[in-house]
């Protein structure tokens, strides 16, 4: 299942599954994939998330979102028809906290989840404040204070611990379904975590915070061509030396709980590993910011030493420097490339056809693209005519020449959006940069077909030996 063959795969997050957008569509997905050829399923983020909906901004690196539990599934091991979690519960929880398969889940995973338990039970009681505004003894953790949480919250922090045990069973029986299948799962690991999780509430003296819990330094890019103030995601930024300190523990067992989940992990921000840019967390915009080195190769050796075989991905998007390559060059690791940024008549750019290397992870587009229609349908007419003569020789309609462009290039791995698959126009764009509203809802309609889809990939897997 390695990224060393030619091979395809299709990017459709979880929440975007037909249906209710939960796990119970996953089985006839996966059989569609098999159908097909297909060697990979590629899923975004599966935490769970604050109210903007975002994958990227976690409550937990290592939880699973509740909302993405299957309740069909669900409900036929409670043994009848359940519509809330809350009322599975009250069926089989106590029977399920009895039972080997949750002592070994607390076994692996015990270590985040207790904590995991007790944050959402205490951003609850405090009305989802971030807990950086919780009373000063819940904030900096202080013992007697979180025992007497404990004490008082005893039964909405096992419910949420058996949320995680279901949605790990879950994914693990889909996981084993996609093996069986042939088919790889491809996870996306965002270099940074959200300020409000309880990764930075449990591990603060790894985060750049002050005595208050509050961000010394955030994280973002530099002002460029496209954004003359750049910009301020807002997450803290690791303390790399107080990692490297620990020998990068809580890194190494995130990644290894990912590794898990899935076979293929991309790191998103590569780039942040080598340098980052770092912004006063009292700065409104990113233009004051100043570039800081990253952990490097240190932190990749002990990485790849500690967790043998883990298959990764580099995420090597946007301005990419000499050092960066190289770094991802030192250790083999696949890149990415999209071919809706290869049309602009610029002789060495990455994403252009003559430059895509084997040894890449190939898109049509990404999840933060417009739709392949949609972006052919915006671009300016000089920049049509040269995507229209590059793929005239496919003698296909518009975005299905993209597909066997893909499919034609030297790129291993091809992963293509379903979007774009079936051809689907700006409505179905899962995400806009820069925008806080309209994001990361589009499902894939009950009633879209995928019988044409089906038979253009098994044609493009022959026609371009993938």
């Amino acid at each position: 299942m390695g990224l060393d063959r030619r091979q395809f795969g299709i990017l459709l997050p979880v929440f975007s599954l037909p249906g209710e957008g939960t796990l119970d569509g996953a089985r006839t997905f996966v059989r569609f994939l098999q159908d097909t050829g297909a060697g990979i399923w590629q899923v975004l983020p599966l935490g769970p998330t604050h109210e903007d909906g975002s994958p990227y901004l976690a409550l937990s690196a290592n939880a699973g979102n509740p909302f993405l539990i299957g309740m069909r599934s669900l409900s036929d091991r409670v043994g009848g028809p359940v519509s809330t979690l809350a009322e599975a519960y009250a069926i089989v929880g106590e029977r399920d906290r009895r039972s080997a398969a949750f002592n070994d889940f607390l076994a692996r995973h015990g270590g985040w989840v207790h904590d995991y338990g007790l944050f959402t039970a205490l951003r609850a009681h405090h009305g989802g404040v971030p807990w950086f505004e919780w009373p000063e003894p819940l904030r900096r953790r202080d013992d007697d204070a979180l025992a007497e949480a404990r004490r008082a919250f005893p039964a909405e922090i096992e419910f949420v611990i058996w949320q995680q045990f279901v949605f790990f069973s879950q994914w693990h029986a889909i996981k084993e379904s996609c093996h069986a299948a042939g088919i790889a799962l491809f996870g996306d690991v965002p270099i940074y975590v959200s300020h409000d999780s309880a990764d930075v509430w449990q591990h603060q003296e790894l985060f750049q915070l002050d005595g208050q819990g509050r961000a010394t330094a955030v994280a973002g890019v530099p002002p460029d061509y496209f954004s003359p103030t750049g910009q301020r995601w807002g997450n803290p930024l690791y303390d790399w030396e107080a990692l490297r300190r620990t020998g990068y523990d809580w890194w190494i067992e995130r990644m290894s709980i990912q590794s898990e989940l899935f076979d293929i992990l991309r790191i998103d921000h590569f780039r942040g590993l080598e340098s980052y840019w770092e912004i006063p967390g009292d700065s409104p915009t990113a233009e004051t910011g100043t570039w800081r080195a990253g952990p490097g190769a240190t932190f990749i050796e002990q990485l790849l030493a500690r967790l043998p075989g883990v298959e990764l991905v580099a995420e090597d998007l946007g301005t990419i420097t000499a050092e960066v390559d190289a770094l991802r060059r030192q250790f083999g690791l696949p890149g990415i490339r999209v071919l809706q940024f290869g049309f602009d008549g610029v002789w060495d750019n990455p994403h252009s056809l003559g430059n895509i290397e084997e040894n890449m992870v190939l898109y049509t587009g990404t999840h933060d693209n417009d739709t392949s229609v949609g972006w052919y349908s915006s671009i300016p007419d000089w920049q049509k005519q040269l995507v229209n003569d590059a793929l005239s020789h496919y003698n296909r309609t518009f975005p299905d020449s993209l597909l066997a462009c893909a499919f034609e290039s030297r790129a291993n791995t091809v992963v293509l959006p379903v979007q774009d698959l079936l051809g689907l126009g700006s409505a179905a764009r899962m995400n806009t940069p820069g925008t806080m509203v309209g994001n990361w809802s589009w499902r894939l309609p009950r009633d879209a077909s995928l019988g044409r889809a089906g038979e253009l990939l098994r044609s493009l897997k022959t026609a371009y030996d993938r």
